[in-house]
């Protein structure tokens, strides 16, 4: 039987995580460490509200956790709330992220790495000088 999407995430979370199944509990704010069990082997969801504190707990990212979790358990929300919501940005930030969206869609993940990181950052450097 395979996994449910979140389940895995959990899964690998806890099993790269320093920690303890106990410490990652207690953490989060559980106060069964079977609970842990059920939700990382798929038999019990995790629940959305809990999510932040879990990837606190373990170190991860509270964004991905969710996405994960909203796609599998509740994927029509997902989808409104993706078309939906955008955060406040100007002109040019919409612009660089729908950039980078199509590399994403097309050529796969972007892998980023500081060289990235710099060259991004020269680049908008440069932009911003003005000739004449």
């Amino acid at each position: 039987m395979s996994k449910s999407p979140a389940a895995e995430f959990l899964a690998e979370a806890i099993l790269i995580s320093d920690k303890t199944q106990k410490e990652i509990a207690e953490d989060a704010g559980f106060t069964a460490v079977n609970m842990l069990t059920m939700m990382k082997q798929g038999h019990s969801k995790i629940p959305i509200e809990r999510i932040p504190a879990l990837a606190l707990a373990l170190e991860v990212s509270a964004e991905q956790f969710l996405e994960i979790a909203m796609k599998e358990y509740h994927p029509e929300t997902w989808e409104v709330i993706q078309r939906t919501y955008r955060p406040s940005l100007n002109e040019n930030q919409r612009r660089l992220l729908e950039i980078m969206y199509q590399v994403e869609t097309y050529d796969g993940p972007i892998i980023w790495d500081y060289k990235l990181e710099d060259s991004l950052r020269a680049m908008m450097v440069l932009s911003t000088f003005r000739v004449g």
